[in-house]
């Protein structure tokens, strides 16, 4: 569980470089790569919910709202084209935050 949580950390920590260098010239590659690695460090926390270590919710809070940002609340057109196989492993991360169940995951910790 320590690889995993690990390689969550180095992937948000990879979003927030991306996204870093301004999301309004992101190549479809780059928001599938975003999408991944947010949806596989989610992944990680939630299975980690029970009991074990999770990842860093504060980390993984500002990347969400990050990407939410860099989307225009996930509606941006060449987002949503790029990142469809991603969003179907994690739609919950993708919706807006008074109803994301990630969002209240998130803030219960």
């Amino acid at each position: 569980m320590k690889d995993k949580l690990a390689r969550a950390d180095a992937g948000l920590r990879q979003v927030q470089q991306v996204l870093s260098n301004g999301s309004k010239h992101l190549s479809g590659e780059e928001w599938l790569l975003v999408a991944t690695n947010l949806v596989e460090a989610w992944r990680t926390h939630r299975e980690a919910a029970d009991g074990r270590e999770p990842v860093d919710p504060a980390l993984l809070c500002a990347v969400l709202a990050d990407v939410r940002q860099s989307t225009g609340g996930f509606t941006d057109p060449h987002f949503l084209r790029s990142t469809k196989a991603a969003r179907r492993r994690g739609p919950e991360l993708f919706k807006p935050p008074l109803t994301s169940p990630a969002d209240a995951l998130l803030r219960r910790r």
